[in-house]
């Protein structure tokens, strides 16, 4: 069984495959993108009745699965057509993976927080110092959460204001269906 995509995925396969081609689109029919069905579904929300034709999407069921693949074989076989993409790729996974990123920054007791990607890691991991100029010591590797296989990553944090504690968002293999824990910062408890 292939493992789930995440919407993030389909919104970013599609977004590239927008860039990639071009409007007006003047491909056969049978090189047309999958259509999603519609099936309306409306509810009142605060006295205002709203309809989302794509709610059943949500349920990210084996339906909806078949349906991101299809959208992703299909992005693909049109990026695969892009002359030199290839070379372009591993340029950019070269350059990317090569250098340290600083995703996030925060402070709290006096203490300062670290959202950082290594050269070569697939997801970042927390770290914090107890003063400006200490040493990084690393509070939050989301693989630890992780079932045997398989990845997590740290979605969002948020460090208390005097510091002694971090709320984390972890979430399996990219889903971003986070799993709040909250971190004592000195100890690294859970």
């Amino acid at each position: 069984m292939l493992p789930p995509v995440s919407r993030r995925t389909l919104l970013a396969s599609t977004a590239a495959l927008i860039a990639a081609r071009g409007l007006p689109a003047r491909a056969s029919p049978a090189k047309f993108p999958p259509v999603a069905p519609v099936r309306p579904v409306t509810e009142t929300l605060y006295g205002v009745k709203i309809t989302d034709p794509y709610r059943w999407m949500e349920s990210e069921d084996a339906e909806w699965q078949r349906y991101v693949r299809a959208q992703g074989a299909y992005t693909a076989a049109i990026l695969d057509k892009i002359p030199g993409r290839a070379a372009l790729a591993d340029t950019i996974a070269h350059n990317t993976g090569a250098i340290v990123a600083v995703v996030s920054l925060q402070t709290g007791g006096g203490r300062l927080f670290t959202e950082i990607r290594h050269a070569g890691a697939n997801v970042s991991k927390l770290f914090v110092r107890d003063s400006l100029t200490g040493p990084d010591r690393k509070l939050v590797d989301p693989d630890q959460f992780a079932a045997p296989g398989s990845h997590d990553a740290l979605d969002w944090w948020a460090a208390s204001p005097d510091g002694g504690h971090v709320a984390i968002g972890v979430s399996g293999g990219g889903s971003e269906q986070s799993v709040l824990h909250i971190v004592n910062t000195a100890t690294g408890a859970l």
